[in-house]
């Protein structure tokens, strides 16, 4: 988990998770990432490849429409045995439904 948000009450949202991932590893791989309500229910995703010793921005993007206050993980994985220096995560959320439901 690199980082949570609560959504404050029912509503339609956009999210916009971005951080500066870093391989500090020997070799390249790819860098998955996604938006989570709970382990297993991913609603956005991102990521990419990332050179082995390179730093590569990303942005996660998702949606949801909750139902009541809801908490939202960030969380990465990788597809090697590479490792990563993760810093700069901010998420940005946008409520859209104007509080209509």
């Amino acid at each position: 988990m690199l980082a949570t948000v609560t959504l404050p009450s029912v509503g339609d949202y956009v999210m916009f998770a971005h951080f500066d991932a870093h391989n500090t590893g020997t070799s390249d791989d790819y860098l998955n990432c996604g938006l989570f309500r709970s382990p297993t229910d991913a609603f956005g995703g991102g990521g990419g490849q990332v050179l082995a010793g390179d730093t590569s921005d990303e942005t996660i993007i998702g949606a949801v429409s909750t139902y009541g206050p809801q908490t939202v993980t960030l969380r990465c994985q990788n597809s090697g045995s590479t490792t990563y220096d993760i810093d700069n995560i901010t998420i940005r959320t946008h409520d859209l439904s104007g509080g209509l439901r």
